[in-house]
């Protein structure tokens, strides 16, 4: 019976509340018309790259080491179109997003605007963002078997040859050019 009881009242008191309708003086914006970057960042971005760009389940955006490697042109591609083969899915509507060109533009200005350093790299001529040629699958296994191993573990020559994530390459890349200046 207070079970009963419980709901007839839960049930009065909501229907009493009615419905909210707008302010008529307040203006509705269509989402496609939304160009605030803190706001398109944290519903499309922060999920995955954490909401202060630091990283979360994918990179860090606000990484300036990545921002002094990525230029504005690939950050928009990759925010556009996503990045096959992993979980970047593309968000710009003419690769089946949500997201306007105009919208792609604020999130990719926006991302470097709060993260890039101009030093970040302390190197004039900083890596390309993806590998310019396939690279050597036996020297990258020399250098991840000799540097990278003991955090991350051994890779065959063949699991390198066939890694698909072009920030993985350029990782390795970047790596390799590092190690290189060192030795």
């Amino acid at each position: 019976m207070k079970r009963g009881a419980a709901l007839l009242a839960a049930l009065a008191i909501t229907t009493a509340c009615g419905t909210r309708e707008p302010l008529a003086d307040t203006p509705v914006i269509p989402p496609s018309r939304i160009m605030d970057f803190s706001f398109l960042y944290a519903r499309n971005c922060a999920g995955c790259h954490g909401l202060d760009g630091k990283g979360g389940a994918a990179i860090g955006l606000g990484d300036p080491v990545y921002l002094a490697v990525a230029d504005n042109a690939t950050i928009t591609r990759l925010a556009a179109d996503g990045v096959p083969g992993t979980a970047m899915p593309a968000f710009a509507q003419h690769s089946g997003g949500m997201l306007t060109d105009d919208q792609i533009d604020v999130i990719a200005k926006g991302i470097r605007a709060t993260g890039a350093k101009a030093d970040a790299l302390h190197d004039p001529d900083p890596p390309p963002y993806a590998a310019q040629s396939p690279g050597d699958p036996a020297r990258g296994a020399a250098v991840s078997n000799g540097c990278c191993a003991s955090c991350h573990g051994h890779l065959a020559v063949e699991e390198l040859a066939r890694v698909p994530s072009s920030t993985l390459r350029t990782s390795l890349s970047s790596a390799t050019r590092t190690f290189a200046r060192l030795s």
